[in-house]
């Protein structure tokens, strides 16, 4: 076995230090600063008559974003850049209606209907300019097919992720606490943001020996919002059962748990769809429980299936793969005094992923092309509180 002390190795001074950014683009185009600023404004008007209560209301919400950073390149003799700063300013109108019927005694039947959004990821904002400038492609009559500019790029005029959604729900309560209820949900996305070729206008962009470019326009790769529609739409269902509403006796004990089932398309340009990454088709938790005189027993577990997932790549980049389904269990125990001289004392004894469930991606669509496989390890946890 042979070993080498690279610590010790620094530490006598046989290296001289120098900042990464002046050799390394990217360490000066991944730093930037985003600002946003929101001023949003309401009407709402409230609905009751009979059984039917809800409101209707418009948002209107106004941004103003911008966003610093540099545009940066290596021509093979260190790093050149300088700043640069963008933004946008826009505004969104968000209708929304919410109604709920009371169809039956502890039976209600709810409505939504709104237009939403969501910011855009703050590193998609990045207005960072990674180029590329080719002095063979910089000769008189350079045009867009032949550019001496190509490069990645971020956006910092990105618009949010506007959706058109509608929830339906059916809802029964009963006993001491207990309820069912059974829904539906539809969203129309807009605006999906994703990578895309686009001209680009690299004016301001210093050169290799200063020298003038022929042509100030290239072909970048670059977040933009799209133009496709996509939805998302399924359904779910949530229950909970306290025993005493069956018998005095098992006062303290129940149950609750909850499943839902999605499907999501969105398309990024000519590729095929995919779904929505983060999200699951089936999701499903359980929890059975016993809360009296001090004490608190508790077990849950929650499905999920297979999912895309954005995990880090090379460099810590974003890139898309399908993860495994999992099953995660947790638990915990722990018990108040309710008198005497440590009345107000509690322990509690958590435990969270006590089946050291892995995290696991898979290539081409075949968990036996396993990318990543990680186990997280069993979290124990034992807190004390005092009351006084």
């Amino acid at each position: 076995m042979v070993s080498f002390d690279s610590w010790r190795y620094y530490n006598d001074g046989n290296y001289n230090l120098t900042s990464e950014a002046l050799w390394t683009p990217s360490r000066l185009t991944n730093s930037y600063v985003v600002r946003e600023k929101v001023l949003t404004g309401y009407v709402q008007g409230n609905i009751v008559s009979g059984g039917l209560k809800g409101n209707v209301g418009l948002q209107i919400v106004h941004t103003n974003q911008s966003a610093d950073g540099f545009r940066a390149y290596n021509p093979g003799s260190g790093t050149i850049s300088s700043p640069i700063t963008d933004g946008a300013t826009y505004t969104n109108a968000l209708p929304s209606l919410n109604l709920s019927y009371e169809l039956a005694p502890d039976t209600i039947v709810r409505f939504a209907a709104s237009r939403m959004l969501a910011r855009a990821r703050m590193d998609r904002l990045n207005p960072g300019v990674s180029a590329s400038f080719n002095l063979a492609n910089n000769v008189p009559g350079a045009n867009i097919n032949r550019s001496p500019w190509s490069g990645t790029v971020g956006n910092a005029k990105l618009r949010p992720l506007l959706a058109n959604t509608a929830d339906l729900a059916i809802e029964r309560y009963f006993g001491k606490g207990g309820y069912v209820s059974a829904g539906a949900f539809y969203k129309q996305l807009d605006g999906w943001v994703y990578r895309q070729d686009n001209l680009f206008d690299f004016t301001g962009t210093p050169t290799p020996g200063n020298v003038t470019p022929t042509f100030n326009q290239g072909i970048v790769s670059q977040w933009l919002n799209g133009t496709s529609k996509g939805k998302l739409f399924g359904f779910e269902a949530s229950a909970s059962f306290p025993f005493a509403t069956f018998s005095e006796a098992l006062d303290g004990f129940g149950i609750l748990g909850s499943a839902s089932y999605s499907e999501s398309e969105v398309r990024e340009g000519n590729s095929p769809p995919i779904s929505i990454p983060g999200l699951s088709s089936w999701v499903i938790n359980g929890t059975a429980y016993y809360e009296k005189n001090g004490f608190q027993l508790r077990a849950s577990a929650r499905y999920r299936s297979k999912f895309l997932a954005e995990v880090s790549g090379l460099s810590l980049a974003r890139e898309l793969q399908m993860a495994a389904g999992e099953t995660i269990v947790d638990a915990q125990i722990g018990y108040t005094f309710q008198s005497g001289s440590l009345e107000g004392l509690g322990i509690l004894l958590q435990g969270t992923n006590l089946t050291n469930a892995p995290f696991k991606t898979y290539l081409n669509n075949d968990e036996r092309q396993v990318r990543d496989y990680q186990r997280y390890g069993r979290n124990l946890m034992l807190g004390v509180t005092y009351k006084f």
